[in-house]
């Protein structure tokens, strides 16, 4: 698949043009059932009321000046228990990569159910 990138031409002061070129958004939109849960989970934030690309960091949502993401993630590990303080750069769609892969662990494991008679037969052997 190939990604497009929008480019927008600004004209400043001596009419010299400025290109800027918007960061690719491939991974985010391929994640986006994680993401948008992710960032209400995390951030309080609703579909719209942000925008993210795949170059988006954790650092990016903390206090001005901070840096610290440790505050955040701890919160990713009380919500999704798993440690993503090993994603570089702390890189948003490797922590929804992490997180999608978790849930399609827990989704693929067979229910264990325990019948009264497997019990008592337990129970039995262990005599």
């Amino acid at each position: 698949m190939k990604e497009d990138k929008q480019m927008i031409i600004i004209r400043k002061g001596s009419n010299k043009p400025m290109k800027i070129t918007h960061a690719p958004t491939s991974g985010v939109e391929s994640m986006m059932h994680v993401s948008i849960k992710f960032m209400k989970d995390i951030f309080g934030l609703k579909q719209g009321d942000y925008y993210i690309t795949d170059e988006a960091r954790l650092i990016d949502f903390t206090d001005f000046g901070s840096g610290d993401t440790t505050p955040i993630i701890n919160k990713i590990i009380n919500a999704y228990c798993i440690d993503v303080s090993g994603v570089p750069n702390g890189n948003l769609v490797g922590i929804f990569k992490m997180i999608h892969e978790q849930i399609s662990k827990i989704n693929s494991k067979p229910i264990k159910t325990s019948s009264r008679s497997g019990t008592k037969s337990r129970k039995k052997n262990n005599k």
